[in-house]
């Protein structure tokens, strides 16, 4: 198994559409047509079962689409230490105190008034952040039932950041992380080798699925998951050829 970090270094840096991430892009390219080519010299290439996965995509994000947790402050006050991230995810964790009776409620009403000053039109790109408790998350995230997951939950809209107020200076740079449903967030997949369908294109699906194909691949019972087994069934045969994503 072998993990590149770029384009994603590039990426972070410079912002997706950046020629630098191109550059990157084209030297990882090269890298992987070195071992393709190594595989072919030994002749072994077709008996050799190769999947390319990236895990995320990017998005460029910069200062005008920002939104200031201090433009807030009319309605409630958030202090910085309350907030465990900002983005592409914001998660809080509020600290209420020992004479605090029943914090959940206050966690209620702390993401009603944050909501409140989002879409009142006063705060400056409020309409592009959604705050819930973590338990009323939309259920397509399965985000709610660790205990590790802090109790407030801000989705931010995609290329948005969130920041604390607006001291120091900050370029446009690229992030992910934002919804799964932004399609700048899909990114690669295609698998080669001889129990891979010849030809077979396939929607886009969520990386969970990868697991059990490797498992199937290699002979192995896999363990419980979120994967499907149809999905494997669609993309595996007895017979070679090449899959990718449509």
């Amino acid at each position: 198994m072998l993990y590149f970090d770029e384009p994603d270094g590039a990426g972070h840096s410079y912002g997706p559409d950046d020629p630098r991430v191109t550059k990157a892009v084209a030297r990882i390219d090269k890298m992987i047509g070195r071992i393709i080519q190594g595989l072919k010299k030994r002749e072994i290439f077709d008996e050799v079962h190769v999947i390319l996965l990236a895990d995320h995509g990017m998005v460029t994000n910069c200062d005008l689409k920002t939104i200031y947790i201090e433009d807030l402050a009319d309605w409630v006050k958030i202090p910085a230490d309350w907030i465990n991230a900002y983005s592409p995810v914001l998660a809080m964790n509020p600290r209420w105190g020992k004479d605090v009776e029943n914090p959940g409620e206050k966690n209620a009403e702390l993401v009603a008034k944050m909501n409140e000053a989002l879409s009142s039109g006063k705060v400056e790109n409020g309409e592009y952040l959604q705050v819930y408790l973590k338990e009323k998350l939309p259920k397509r995230l399965h985000y709610s039932e660790s205990s590790r997951i802090p109790p407030i939950i801000g989705m931010v809209g995609e290329g948005l950041v969130v920041r604390q107020n607006r001291t120091g200076v900050h370029e446009c740079y690229g992030d992910h992380g934002y919804d799964n449903q932004y399609f700048s967030m899909r990114s690669i997949f295609m698998g080669h080798g001889p129990r891979f369908r010849k030809g077979r294109k396939v929607p886009s699906f969520e990386n969970v699925q990868i697991y059990n194909v490797v498992a199937e691949i290699l002979g192995l019972r896999p363990a419980s998951n979120n994967g499907s087994s149809l999905f494997t069934r669609n993309i595996l045969s007895p017979f070679g050829g090449t899959v990718e994503v449509e």
